[in-house]
């Protein structure tokens, strides 16, 4: 393995509440990224973050996983951390070493207490945070309701990318930055 340069280092934690999406998003970084050649999904039992026998058979992370991937000559590593809270002990550890982080939201779930929990654990660390609204494509997904519900923790929450549809017709997402649709 090659050595890198630690500004070229990246620590990033993925919180938020129980099946929200953080093993299916960072198992999706890895893969865009070309760290693992398959997609994995924890309801298969085959992610690269999921590894333990009562993981698998669970369907859920009881302990922070990581992994790394290499992003525009960067080494960014992963920490997914559990989304219960009878595990938030992991989370304190790895919040301990991240630098920044996705805060992930169920779409059709939207902010509940284990996203509020995440965000006051964020704010007591000041980590640099994204909100990530996921499972767009989920009956009930409304991507608005969850931005509205974050100006309960933020003055003016800035959307980089927005929806183009929602639940079955969910089609992608259109970067507000490049003005680009993907």
């Amino acid at each position: 393995m090659a050595r890198v340069d630690p500004e070229r280092i990246r620590n990033v934690a993925l919180l938020g509440h129980s099946h929200d999406g953080k093993t299916s998003l960072a198992e999706a970084m890895l893969y865009a990224g070309g760290a693992v050649d398959r997609l994995g999904r924890p309801d298969a039992g085959n992610t690269t973050f999921d590894f333990e026998p009562e993981e698998i058979k669970r369907k859920i992370s009881i302990g922070t996983a990581i992994a790394h991937v290499t992003w525009h000559d960067h080494k960014i590593n992963l920490l997914d951390t559990p989304g219960f809270q009878d595990f938030a002990g992991d989370v304190y550890g790895a919040l301990r070493a991240a630098e920044s982080a996705l805060l992930v939201v169920g779409a059709s779930t939207g902010v509940v207490v284990g996203t509020e929990l995440a965000w006051q654990q964020l704010r007591s660390r000041d980590l640099p945070t994204l909100v990530v609204v996921n499972k767009m494509d989920k009956e009930n997904a409304d991507y608005w309701r969850v931005v509205d519900a974050f100006k309960e923790f933020s003055p003016r929450p800035v959307s980089i990318q927005s929806p183009i549809g929602h639940e079955a017709g969910f089609k992608g997402v259109i970067d507000l930055l490049s003005r680009k649709a993907y």
